[in-house]
């Protein structure tokens, strides 16, 4: 995931907009988690 603004979109903005959900804590957690994923993959990958 390049840009979170991304979670802000279709269909992770229904029922309820990635910013309401989570704290910006969690929000922080995730983001890491799946940029960590992410970069594994691309390593792996490459």
């Amino acid at each position: 995931m390049e840009n979170v603004a991304v979670l802000q979109k279709p269909p992770f903005d229904k029922p309820i907009s990635f910013l309401k959900l989570f704290d910006v804590r969690t929000r922080t957690a995730l983001m890491k988690a799946i940029n960590d994923v992410r970069e594994n993959a691309v390593t792996v990958a490459g």
